[in-house]
């Protein structure tokens, strides 16, 4: 696939001193060990500003589309591992908050990064650099540059200490039991419980399922539920209370 302005590529050579200065300040605020200004600079300029420049220079809607999938991932890949007892529904609901516009609007204002958006006069004149559909998608973009610059690993770095706390709030913002145990277990026994399906009856519009949750050398406990999740709740709600643990 071409790229914009391929007979004619920015280059190193192309970008003012001033913004070379500017990028460097950039690079030492996210603190990424940035090599390519000029794909740092992709990042941050709007489609806007390629109207009023005849500096050959590359908008960011292709590293947001990019940035958009590998934060998808991170995040993804993130809950998958730290909570593997949550079923899939549950995952997809903390995602979708954590990778939401207004989250990463915020996270982009966190790090004071909107100052060095290239925006046409016009976009910024209207306020394009506090929108915050400018702020997510820069934010974006500096993601699939990070990534395309350093790695997976790199961006992974850069975005999940900004999700960790949000991610945090959603699991307490609901009461999870499943999630409390597994945790509880962790860090006082180093261990995982386990859940065994022990049956399920009646008809498939209602159906009652009956599922087991033990902790080795230390008991277990019987839960019933309309599917298979609920019965695990409840299950583990029953263990927490036979360990005096109760959630807030």
């Amino acid at each position: 696939m071409k790229k914009k302005n391929s007979q004619n590529p920015t280059s190193l050579k192309h970008l003012p001193q001033e913004r070379i200065k500017d990028l460097s300040e950039l690079i030492k605020k996210i603190n990424v060990p940035f090599q390519n200004l000029v794909l740092l600079n992709s990042a941050f300029t709007h489609k806007s500003f390629l109207n009023e420049t005849t500096i050959p220079y590359e908008d960011n809607e292709r590293l947001e589309f990019l940035g958009d999938s590998v934060l998808n991932l991170v995040v993804s890949s993130y809950l998958f591992k730290k909570f593997p007892t949550h079923s899939e529904g549950q995952l997809s609901k903390i995602k979708s908050r954590v990778v939401s516009g207004a989250v990463l609007a915020n996270i982009a204002i966190s790090l004071e990064i909107s100052q060095y958006l290239l925006l046409g006069k016009g976009e910024r004149a209207t306020g394009g650099a506090t929108n915050r559909s400018n702020l997510e998608n820069v934010l974006e973009a500096l993601i699939g540059a990070i990534y395309l610059e350093i790695g997976i690993a790199a961006a992974a770095d850069f975005i999940l200490p900004h999700v960790e706390d949000i991610i945090e709030n959603e699991l307490h913002s609901y009461k999870d039991y499943q999630t409390a145990l597994q945790e509880i277990c962790q860090k006082k026994f180093k261990i995982l419980p386990s859940y065994e399906i022990l049956s399920e009856e009646g008809p498939d519009h209602n159906k009652i399922f009956r599922v087991k949750v033990q902790i080795k050398n230390v008991g277990e406990k019987i839960g019933l539920g309309n599917s298979k999740q609920k019965a695990r709740q409840d299950a583990a709600s029953k263990m927490l209370k036979s360990m005096k643990i109760r959630l807030k």
